[in-house]
């Protein structure tokens, strides 16, 4: 099997987070945006992983991975802060679209020869074995490019996912417009773009430099190379995620907070099924670490590089950061620890 090649889109100024903070630096669960996805190419062994940002991302980058803000080793949850000699960083200067931002990346990859996955920054859920999925249904079809997809409720401001007739039980596509250029028919199309591709690295570059800025943007746009992929007889197929929820980009602060509470969710289930009682109402950090037979009680907060033991009460309303708590440690309610150890 040949290697996998991953590249990051974060590049994005994110003006609709209306912010000073370059959008997938912001804060989920105490980790920056960016890290859950570096985290989820980490997991799939590639041979490079290359970040599209812009000015001055990687420094800001690099600061929140030596404040240890990145992520902990964990069974479950791991930390990609030891995976830095597989990153590379490339500058997208002005920031001219999706297309332009994949083709910055082009020299990279002069002398690789596998698959080139397309990743977005600011898509945090999204699950290696979603990934896993595509890039085996990629290699098995041996298209030119596979789109991952999705069905959403409301799907107004996505860019369309325009079909071929059904071949061999496989959805092949036709084109991708976006929602800004879309015709009243096309908005009536439920099945959507995720900004999620894999693309036979032999084609990516040659169809990118094909692409032109014709569009209300006036951006060059990645979705573009799937139509002149499409119009030169290359067959590009779509994957069909259900769990439409897993693949959201966040663009707002809305969103933001809606994706912040369903990655809470998980991370209290972890605790829970670990053997930890947390009461309703409790904010746990993505790094946080709890002993088995503890209680956290309702409106606590478990803040940054926390460790707590076995056997420990952390009263209402207390909030404890960076902190070490033995096992067996009994917390009252409303306190307020930073820093410390007990």
């Amino acid at each position: 099997m040949k290697s996998l090649g991953v590249i990051i889109l974060a590049a994005g100024v994110g003006k609709r987070m209306k912010s000073n903070l370059l959008k997938v630096l912001h804060p989920i669960c105490g980790r920056p945006m960016l890290s859950y996805i570096i985290d989820t190419a980490v997991g799939l062994s590639p041979e490079k992983i290359v970040i599209v940002s812009s000015p001055k991302m990687e420094e800001e980058i690099l600061r929140f991975a030596q404040n240890d803000r990145w992520g902990r080793n964990d069974k479950e949850f791991k930390s990609s802060k030891v995976q830095w000699n597989k990153i590379e960083f490339v500058i997208q200067d002005p920031p001219r679209g999706t297309g332009d931002a994949v083709m910055c990346a082009e020299s990279i990859f002069s002398d690789f020869d596998g698959p080139i996955l397309v990743l977005c920054g600011d898509v945090p859920l999204l699950k290696s074995d979603t990934l896993n999925n595509l890039i085996k249904f990629h290699n098995t079809n041996k298209g030119a490019a596979t789109v991952l997809t999705t069905i959403v409720p409301d799907p107004a401001s996505y860019g369309r996912v325009v079909k071929s007739k059904i071949k061999n039980q496989k959805s092949k596509v036709k084109k991708i417009v976006e929602a800004t250029d879309a015709s009243e028919s096309i908005k009536r199309i439920d099945e959507i773009n995720t900004g999620i591709y894999i693309f036979d690295k032999s084609l990516l570059f040659d169809t990118l430099h094909k692409i032109k800025p014709s569009n209300v943007q006036g951006e060059y746009y990645l979705t573009d190379t799937i139509e002149i992929l499409c119009n030169e007889d290359k067959e590009v197929y779509g994957f069909l995620t259900n769990d439409w929820q897993e693949v959201i980009g966040i663009n707002t602060r809305k969103t933001l907070a809606d994706v912040e509470s369903m990655l809470q969710a998980q991370i209290i289930e972890h605790h829970q099924l670990n053997g930890v009682a947390i009461k309703n109402h409790t904010t746990i950090d993505f790094g946080v670490k709890i002993g088995s037979d503890t209680i956290i009680h309702s409106g606590a907060f478990l803040l940054g590089n926390t460790q707590v033991g076995e056997n420990c009460e952390i009263g209402a309303n207390t909030a404890v950061e960076d902190s070490i708590i033995s096992s067996g440690t009994i917390i009252g309610a409303n306190s307020d620890i930073r820093n410390a150890k007990l």
